[in-house]
């Protein structure tokens, strides 16, 4: 499993709630800090002022929590 989808498995997904559905969670591999929110590019802002050369999983939270398909951007994003 990628390490990404990891931390949203055991991190993210046990903390959402239903109103989650459909929000954009934006996770920093190296760490495990990530940001949801009903934006993408605002969940990604988030993280992001914290860890500038970071490698983010972007994800969707589906229904039931389960994370629609995502990608990885950032140095080192192709490993």
């Amino acid at each position: 499993m990628p390490r990404g989808r990891e931390i949203y498995e055991h991190r993210v997904r046990p903390g959402l709630e239903p109103e989650d559905v459909g929000a954009f969670v934006v996770i920093v591999v190296e760490s495990g800090d990530y940001a949801i929110a009903a934006d993408e590019e605002e969940a990604f802002a988030r993280v992001e002022a914290r860890h500038q050369d970071g490698v983010f999983f972007f994800s969707r939270v589906g229904p039931g929590g389960e994370a629609a398909p995502a990608r990885r951007i950032g140095a080192g994003a192709h490993h």
